[in-house]
């Protein structure tokens, strides 16, 4: 065991082949260790065990994955999902309309006050 984690520190600093077959650098990433060859039975071992153990880690990269595997499977079974934003502009928004100063009625603008905020010195 202490050999395999010794392997895997040493594997975060070292080079990895990619699905091109060009040799990038692990800098540091857990995810691409699985693919940094050379690495010793007992290093894949524990690596099986650090993926399997963070998969109920919220936020990781194994949680991130098996979230990638579900929208998938609903994709297959409901079809591309259509995401859509709706944003009004300001002079439309009523609630932009309500909390702008520029209404002739506004009391701050009918009176001549301007509203201000009392420093320390006050």
């Amino acid at each position: 065991m202490e050999k395999g984690a010794i392997s895997l520190c040493k594997a975060l600093r070292s080079d990895y082949r990619d699905v091109n077959g060009k040799m990038q650098g692990v800098r540091g990433d857990i995810t691409k260790l699985k693919h940094v060859p050379g690495l010793s039975v007992a290093a894949k071992r524990l690596l099986q065990n650090i993926e399997h153990t963070s998969r109920k880690i919220p936020g990781t990269q194994e949680v991130r994955r098996t979230m990638r595997f579900q929208i998938q499977g609903y994709r297959i079974r409901y079809g591309v999902p259509l995401f859509v934003t709706f944003s009004p502009d300001e002079a439309h928004n009523t609630l932009m309309v309500r909390l702008s100063r520029t209404r002739r009625n506004d009391p701050i603008i009918t009176h001549g006050v301007m509203c201000s905020i009392p420093g320390p010195s006050s």
